[in-house]
């Protein structure tokens, strides 16, 4: 009998343990589905933004700098209203959007400056100041300010 009265009192006694764990164990799987999430969005964001570096450079090609910036925009427009404008004019820097696009022509070597002409489109999105997912504290330190790429080509 001083058996069964041991027994009895011990299931008494850990009633809502697994409560206690389960809310242990959310918190930290919610951490690691959020982490994984805006690590993935920020991966989608860095290949959209080399992505579209490669193709305003090779629009350039057979376009002005215009075309070139519409190729760029056109890589980026998943990004709404953080990207650029609708009417799709050109403009260096949108106002009030982190994201810049900055096309150019120059010499492709310093050394000869009447050699052969590269253009290079250059695109900087600030992480910082206007991230995809609202941020949760303590995992800001893992994401980056700025998520930038160049891309460049030769021209004919």
């Amino acid at each position: 009998m001083r058996i069964r009265w041991s027994s009895r009192f011990r299931l008494k006694d850990q009633r809502g343990a697994a409560v206690v764990e389960f809310s242990l164990v959310v918190v930290l799987m919610f951490v690691l589905l959020y982490a994984l999430i805006a690590y993935g969005l920020m991966l989608a964001l860095k290949q959209s933004v080399t992505n579209a570096a490669a193709e305003g450079a090779r629009a350039a090609i057979g376009s002005d700098l215009q075309g070139s910036y519409a190729a760029s925009t056109d890589s980026l427009d998943w990004l709404g209203s953080k990207c650029c404008r609708s009417d799709g004019s050109f403009s260096p820097q949108v106002a009030g959007a982190p994201l810049v696009i900055n096309p150019g022509t120059a010499s492709c070597s310093a050394a000869d400056p009447g050699g052969p002409q590269c253009v290079t489109v250059a695109i900087s999105y600030d992480y910082a100041g206007s991230p995809l997912l609202p941020p949760l504290p303590g995992l800001g330190l893992l994401f980056p300010d700025t998520i930038a790429s160049t891309g460049v080509i030769q021209l004919p």
